[in-house]
């Protein structure tokens, strides 16, 4: 699954809200930058089961299909990493949507990711009532490094790539490879999948595309057998030529101050 595209309500009856968002009237199409990106209809439907994990985007939009509020927040603000999130009620867990939110393509071209991003945290702020702050807090995480010796890595071949449905490349992160991943992206992914207990943060400097493969083991009370893979701190080193450093310092989290369950207009 895409990181940058990369991720809620059990009722009886099929809740539909359809719901136009305002926007300036226009008699022809403008630019992006002279709009205020908005959706044009706003589908919001509860689900009794989860069938996905957060939000996609579309050419003409953005969709959900059976996903939690909780990971539908998280694709708005672009962030999935539960260290950097405080404040969610418990509920937004298991409280499951599918959404879907259109736009005219002619109006608006080109939106880049943040654009998309601030459209999804408007409709959540719309429909849901969902209002978030910043904070700044002191909380150790890690700093992924070029090991001594140098990365070990694949550059990814561009003419190979695979791209979303807005033509941009995307990590594609699986439970040992990774193909075409930034190690931007890479260090998301070892925040939250890889059983690192702290927020990684990219400090490699490389800024291409890679393909690799890691294999380590899960960290364990109980004692590894012998001819087990190494730890995710020794396979990164010895695998990747990377290097986990501790730190500790102040790092940006999304804090929830208030959100809702969405009501019928």
């Amino acid at each position: 699954m895409p990181l940058r595209r990369t991720l809620l309500l059990l009722a009886a009856v099929s809740l539909v809200l359809i719901t136009p968002l305002a926007r300036a009237q226009t008699t022809a199409p403008q630019p992006a930058a002279a709009l205020a990106p908005a959706f044009d209809v706003v589908s919001i439907r509860p689900a009794k089961s989860q069938r996905g994990a957060g939000v996609f985007f579309t050419p003409d939009g953005a969709r959900a299909n059976g996903s939690p509020l909780k990971y539908i927040i998280r694709s708005a603000y672009g962030e999935n990493r539960d260290q950097f999130w405080s404040g969610e009620p418990g509920w937004t867990d298991t409280a499951y949507y599918d959404i879907e939110a259109e736009f005219d393509p002619a109006l608006y071209k080109d939106l880049t990711e943040d654009q998309r991003h601030a459209m999804l945290q408007a409709l959540l702020a719309d429909r849901f009532k969902l209002v978030i702050h910043k904070e700044t807090r002191v909380l150790p995480y890690y700093n992924l490094v070029v090991a001594k010796g140098g990365p070990k890595l694949r550059v990814a071949d561009a003419s190979k790539y695979m791209v979303d449905s807005t033509n941009q490349p995307y990590c594609r992160a699986g439970l040992t490879n990774f193909r075409q991943c930034t190690m931007a992206e890479f260090a998301k992914v070892a925040s939250s999948l890889l059983h690192i207990d702290g927020i990684v943060v990219d400090r490699t400097g490389l800024t291409g595309r890679y393909d690799f493969e890691l294999i380590y083991t899960r960290q364990a009370t109980t004692e590894p057998a012998p001819d087990a893979p190494p730890d995710i701190f020794t396979a990164l080193q010895e695998q990747l030529g990377l290097k986990l450093e501790s730190a500790r310092g102040s790092v940006p989290v999304l804090v929830i101050d208030h959100i809702e369950r969405p009501s019928e207009n």
